[in-house]
């Protein structure tokens, strides 16, 4: 088999995007651990207090709260399973991302999962008996 050609513009332009992808999966990894602690304060703080509070009716704590605790079980598990994902990225720091070669980036890129890790997550609660959230 022939392999195509490649030119010092196409990998310039693939380096680049490899670049972009490696702060994208970082911002990913921190928005989502961001968004955990977030979601476990506020799981937490509804247990402690909201069923104490009589200016929130029943069906109000329902609708705000009511499915807390399953989004949170599932950030939890996609979280784990996206930092296992991503490791070797993880341990790169950004400064290494700049300064290396595209054979490097090509690398570490393939050692990667995160779509797969994110698809499989969403099967896994599509594939839940209650759904609903």
């Amino acid at each position: 088999m022939i392999s195509p050609i490649v030119t010092p513009e196409q990998i310039e332009k693939e380096t680049k995007r490899l670049r972009t992808r490696y702060k994208i999966i970082s911002e990913i990894v921190e928005t989502e651990k961001t968004f955990l602690a977030d979601m476990t304060v506020m799981e937490e703080g509804y247990h402690a207090l909201v069923q104490e509070c009589p200016m929130i009716s029943t069906r109000q704590k329902q609708t705000v709260f009511g499915r807390t605790q399953h989004v949170v079980t599932f950030t939890n598990t996609f979280y784990a399973e996206l930092i296992t994902s991503t490791e070797c990225f993880l341990k790169i720091h950004g400064d290494q991302i700049g300064e290396a070669r595209f054979d490097e980036l090509r690398g570490w890129d393939a050692e990667t999962a995160v779509g797969e890790t994110f698809w499989s997550s969403v099967s896994h609660v599509w594939g839940c008996a209650d759904n609903r959230w």
